[in-house]
């Protein structure tokens, strides 16, 4: 028998996996050198976090943190 809430958490952790993937590709293209790509994919993250996270999440932080290094356009 499935849990009640079964399906928000499937929801949370596809959305955490997404949004865990975006953060590392805009790592991988730091380290490329294609710093430019990268800020639409933490963009993404955010957003994606925001619309299904609490606001006081730390997963915030991590993907400001990032947007915040990366080089002025």
């Amino acid at each position: 028998m499935a849990e009640p809430g079964g399906g928000l958490v499937a929801v949370l952790l596809f959305t955490w996996a997404i949004t865990t993937h975006l953060n590392n590709l805009a790592g991988v293209l730091v380290k490329l050198n294609r710093a430019a790509e990268t800020r639409p994919l933490l963009e993404r993250a955010l957003a994606i976090f925001r619309a299904t996270l609490p606001t006081n999440h730390p997963q915030f932080g991590v993907v400001e943190r990032d947007l915040a290094a990366l080089p002025d356009d």
